[in-house]
């Protein structure tokens, strides 16, 4: 027999990869957001303690040494619900909550001696979707129903005896932004807002030419990278 001919044998074939959901990626912003329900349960851990006594000593020269003290309690999740209903038909979202794929916290200000510290952060969200959508589809449904950032929520995550979550009020401004160089993000969650676009330009180098109208180039909501 032909060493070719393999009449008879069954031929295995590969079976498709099974196609991989669409993801909207946007990143949610907080400045100076606060707890404003008084002290924590329990009052104020060991490791905000120590933070809110650095900083009193040294102030801003040890924020760095301060936010690595508290950086681990600090998170964030995105809420389809709190948007509005019908964005999870919109993306096709399986589940409404979504906790951040990363949180990075910018800063702290303790405003009370008891009470959990203000924070400056950034929060970056990667929704599986059924459906691909543009940032354009995005903000055209945004303009006729409700803005992404309704959704978004920071809080403070407590463990041990006293395990429990405060959520973060904004005191300035939370906002929504798609797909920023992330050079660019501790300046924007720590600015007072009025100078994004021109820190946006000076830190991630964007071209002008290429640019939407909010100085943020326009990206596919399925684009990575």
């Amino acid at each position: 027999m032909d060493q070719h001919d393999f009449a008879g044998e069954e031929e295995e074939c590969e079976e498709p990869e099974p196609e991989r959901p669409h993801r909207l990626e946007f990143v949610g912003i907080a400045r100076l957001a606060s707890e404003l329900h008084g002290p924590p349960i329990g009052g104020l851990p060991a490791d905000f303690i120590a933070a809110r006594d650095l900083l009193r000593l040294e102030g801003e020269p040890a924020m760095a040494r301060a936010v690595a003290l508290v950086a681990k309690y600090f998170g964030g999740y995105f809420d389809a619900d709190n948007v509005d209903w019908k964005l999870s038909e919109f993306l096709g979202l399986r589940y409404s909550e979504h906790d951040a794929i990363r949180v990075e916290l910018a800063r702290i200000e303790f405003f009370d001696d008891e009470r959990l510290p203000a924070a400056s952060g950034v929060a970056w969200f990667e929704l599986p979707t059924q459906f691909e959508r543009s940032i354009e589809e995005m903000e055209a449904w945004e303009e006729k129903n409700s803005y992404l950032d309704h959704g978004v929520s920071f809080l403070w995550k407590l463990d041990g005896e006293h395990a429990k979550t405060y959520e973060l009020r904004d005191t300035l401004e939370l906002r929504r932004e798609y797909l920023i160089d992330s050079l660019a993000l501790e300046d924007l969650a720590t600015s007072d807002g009025e100078d994004d676009e021109t820190d946006l330009d000076d830190e991630a180098g964007v071209d002008d030419e290429a640019e939407g109208d909010d100085g943020v180039e326009p990206r596919s909501a399925g684009e990575t990278g």
